[in-house]
């Protein structure tokens, strides 16, 4: 949490380009970081946070303040999904059934872009080799449009008749 001052009244209406709301917008000198804490809730401009006992003496009933979060660490995967909800594309988790028509063949077969790997010993592999065989148990994770998707986890779920086509019942 930052303590920021009450801003003076705009000249216009018109907030300022270089005005983008957060507290590395202004002054080093007119900003005081105060706390840090744990997001719990929010309602409109109302926050709740869980701060430490050493931190609660810093807030003033009347006080103003800028909230700004940002994750502990860089997560890639977070940016990487955020990235994904924006894309025609999406992503599935598909188990390759013993007997299914994934069985014994290759990443490279799979349609869509195969971006893991997960054995039956739990390592993940990413960004498998096209040319890597496909067991079966074994995790594949697929990204693709939405109806590839479905057909891969088809294929990979329905066992192969004995003729090589359609399923065995």
């Amino acid at each position: 949490m930052w303590r920021v001052p009450e801003p003076p009244a705009p000249a216009s209406a018109e907030p300022s380009e270089a005005d983008d709301g957060s507290a590395a917008a202004l002054p080093a000198s007119e900003a005081e970081r105060i706390a840090t804490g744990e997001l719990r809730a929010s309602a409109g401009d109302v926050v709740t946070l869980a701060v430490d006992d050493d931190d609660v003496s810093a807030f003033d009933d009347d006080g103003t303040y800028r909230l700004i979060t940002m994750p502990a660490s860089p997560r890639a995967d977070r940016e990487f999904a955020s990235l994904l909800r924006g894309a025609d594309e999406t992503m599935a988790v598909i188990t390759v059934a013993a007997g299914s028509e994934f069985e014994g063949t290759t990443v490279g077969d799979v349609p869509g872009s195969v971006v893991a790997v997960e054995p039956t010993d739990g390592s993940v592999e990413p960004i498998p080799a096209r040319g890597r065989p496909l067991t079966a148990d074994e995790t594949v994770y697929v990204i693709a449009r939405p109806e590839v998707l479905r057909e891969i986890e088809r294929r990979a779920t329905e066992r192969r008749s004995a003729d090589g086509t359609g399923t065995a019942d």
